[in-house]
């Protein structure tokens, strides 16, 4: 070769060594750049992640508190409600006539008909009565007497002046209904009937 010719050669080799240090600088540089890039990001998302912990904390503990505050108003407003409904009831059956007999057969005064019989004196007329109409039952059976007596305070009862004023002022201050007089009326005729044929009235 000639002289020249190894120059350029040299020349060559040289560039070509200058693009080497150059490409490894380079390289070097771009893996320190992307492992400081790397390590910023992995920061960055722990910061992230921190505080996506945070924020999903408070945000359960808020949650929490409004479910609570939540119940706790369902609760109190289920309170009130069967509050309401059972003073309603309450007043429903504060309204209702108290009952002047038992339910059960045969029928008995509960102590509010015996309040009522006491205003209309419905055992002094019962026993009045009794003594008029005692032959006509003369015989008959207990349900008999008990038929025999609702029919005569329904069909035949004819009260004085002041008894039936008595039988109105019961029925005003207990707070009662004619029906309910009538039927002390019956009770009281028919277990003084029952006394006078010798059988023994309900007790």
């Amino acid at each position: 070769m000639t002289a020249d010719t190894w120059t350029i050669l040299g020349v060559l080799v040289a560039i070509l060594g200058v693009l080497v240090a150059g490409f490894v600088a380079i390289w070097k540089g771009f893996s320190e750049r992307s492992d400081r890039m790397e390590k910023r990001l992995g920061e960055r998302g722990a910061r992230m992640e921190e505080q996506l912990g945070e924020r999903g904390a408070r945000m359960e503990e808020r949650l929490g508190a409004r479910i609570t505050r939540v119940e706790t108003r369902v609760t109190g407003a289920l309170r009130d409600f069967m509050r309401e409904v059972r003073d309603d009831i309450k007043a429903i059956l504060s309204r209702l006539p108290l009952p002047e007999a038992t339910k059960t057969s045969p029928l008995r005064l509960t102590d509010f008909g015996k309040t009522l019989s006491d205003g209309i004196a419905g055992a002094e007329w019962a026993n009045r009565i009794a003594d008029e109409v005692a032959s006509q039952v003369a015989g008959m059976e207990p349900y008999e007497i008990h038929e025999f007596s609702f029919a005569y305070v329904e069909d035949d009862l004819n009260p004085s002046d002041s008894e039936e004023k008595a039988m109105r002022r019961t029925a005003y201050e207990q707070g009662a209904r004619m029906k309910q007089i009538l039927r002390v009326l019956a009770i009281e005729l028919r277990d003084k009937l029952l006394a006078r044929v010798s059988l023994e009235p309900p007790r």
